[in-house]
């Protein structure tokens, strides 16, 4: 708790190779990728390297890839492997043609993988004409997209139409109206959304990934 690690030049976590990120018991470490090089991901692969599986479960966690690299995923002309987020507070900004998770570049486009996220206050902004979660352009391999929790904020949109654990379409819902930056939420009425670490933006906002149904929660 309180632990800042800047990670000069990014995180390697190739193929194979699994990496768990925990916030400890208040959540206030934080990992911030700085002056990642071209072609790399913040956290994630390299040029032709698929990324591996991450998890992430809290802290705070900045990860912005080079130029033609995602922010969590594989790098330029590679695939995603496995994204998981759970809880903590976690900014993902693609480079140039990088998502912000998943694939970035053309011919071949790095593709989207799998990405889950249960819990968390999550923003993601792709790079140009990339999505932000998934590939440049969208031209990436479908993958899997999957929100049961958390607020998750998407600049540009997405490759693939996301979907909760019933495997039902979800869709962004804004919430109005909750407080200053940082104040915690709990939500009541929404069975099975996980709410673990979600705070609302700047704007006193949230997003939630709701199916297409009618239903009162507080």
């Amino acid at each position: 708790d309180g632990a800042k690690l800047t990670a000069t030049g990014g995180i390697r976590l190739s193929e194979g190779n699994e990496l768990t990120i925990y916030g400890q018991a208040e959540g206030s470490g934080s990992l911030v990728t700085v002056s990642v090089p071209e072609d790399c991901a913040g956290i994630g692969g390299a040029r032709y390297v698929a990324s591996g599986t991450l998890t992430i479960n809290g802290g705070q966690i900045t990860a912005t890839g080079g130029a033609d690299g995602p922010g969590l995923g594989g790098g330029d002309h590679a695939d995603n492997g496995v994204v998981t987020i759970n809880g903590g507070v976690v900014t993902a900004t693609g480079g140039t043609h990088g998502a912000g998770i998943g694939g970035a570049g053309d011919v071949p486009p790095g593709s989207i993988g799998t990405v889950t996220i249960n819990g968390g206050t999550v923003r993601v902004t792709g790079g140009v004409e990339a999505n932000d979660i998934g590939s440049y352009q969208g031209k990436g391999k479908p993958g899997l997209l999957t929100i049961t929790g958390g607020s998750v904020y998407c600049v540009n949109g997405t490759d693939v139409q996301p979907k909760n654990a019933a495997k039902q379409a979800v869709y962004c819902v804004t919430v109005e109206g909750l407080g200053s930056l940082g104040s915690t939420v709990r939500l009541v009425g929404l069975v099975g959304y996980g709410d673990t670490d979600i705070y609302p933006d700047a704007n006193g906002k949230i997003y939630l990934w709701l199916p297409n149904c009618e239903g009162v929660f507080s």
